[in-house]
């Protein structure tokens, strides 16, 4: 028995490998910048690639199409803002007939063939067509500044 404890006891014990180690290696992550479906992504685990070589595509017709929705929605959107000038053109052609207006009184009133209230009902009639204007112009561009920042 002592001579099998011996025997045992001389046995090599040699491990299986001649070398140990720790395996090191760099993770890289690749996310897109689009969301999709993914169609095709011909990489391997632990293969090499090069910066910048095509690994893969997402098909993001979803996003191309939406897209075309936001783009459609700004340009309805904006096609509801006034077009200022023209709503102001007819104040300012009766702004114009007021002005002249006013000017043929002065001179009727110089000549004495006008009194002092006619010169002033035209002069009050000026600001007020004046002051509408002014008005309009105001909520016309309050209307166009609310459907711009819309966009």
């Amino acid at each position: 028995m002592l001579g099998l404890v011996l025997l045992l006891s001389c046995n090599d014990h040699a491990p299986d490998f001649d070398a140990t180690g720790t395996f090191q290696t760099d993770e890289i992550v690749i996310s897109s910048s689009v969301s999709g479906t993914i169609e095709q992504f011909d990489v391997e685990e632990g293969a090499s690639v090069k910066q910048g070589e095509l690994l893969g595509w997402i098909d993001s017709t979803q996003l191309h199409l939406r897209k075309k929705q936001l783009v459609a929605q700004i340009d309805a959107i904006l096609s509801k803002r006034p077009q200022i000038a023209t709503q102001l053109a007819s104040y300012r052609v009766q702004l114009t007939n007021a002005e002249r207006e006013l000017q043929r009184m002065q001179n009727l009133f110089a000549a004495e063939a006008a009194t002092q209230k006619q010169v002033e009902d035209a002069r009050a009639h000026l600001a007020v067509i004046r002051r509408q204007m002014e008005a309009h112009r105001s909520s016309l561009d309050i209307s166009s500044q609310a459907l711009v920042s819309e966009t």
